[in-house]
């Protein structure tokens, strides 16, 4: 279990850049923590280079709204939906079609919404992916 104490580091490289080349979809299973420490963000995964340029995936707030972050050069887009109850499994995926510029989040196998997103071309220079350090 990858729960803040036990993550995943992996080195910065081009494949971890969203949506500059290629569509993408991450796709993965998530149980927020329940009771106190729901009302905290948890972070699922995150690539942070620095203040201006970033993403994560993570649930928001005591009614666990999943969300994703993305700043690029200071430009913002973020997408949030679905609640996920504490202690419970839930899969959550975001997929983006480059062709219609389209950036989609599923919870629980259901759209649960859709946004316009064009992303710059310039990729982040350096910054790892972390997943499931519950930071950035």
């Amino acid at each position: 279990m990858l729960d803040a104490s036990k993550f995943i580091n992996v080195p910065s490289s081009n494949s971890f850049n969203i949506g500059q080349e290629t569509s993408f979809t991450f796709d993965t299973i998530i149980t927020p923590d329940s009771g106190a420490s729901m009302s905290a963000n948890q972070t699922v995964l995150a690539r942070f280079q620095d203040a201006s340029n970033y993403y994560a995936l993570r649930t928001v707030g005591s009614n666990a709204n999943v969300g994703l972050i993305i700043n690029q050069g200071g430009s913002l887009t973020e997408i949030y939906g679905g609640n996920c109850n504490g202690g419970t499994s839930y899969s959550v995926a975001v997929s983006y079609d480059k062709t219609t510029a389209n950036l989609r989040l599923y919870v629980a196998n259901a759209l649960v919404k859709s946004v316009s997103y064009n992303p710059s071309v310039t990729p982040f220079s350096a910054a790892p992916l972390v997943i499931g350090a519950n930071s950035a």
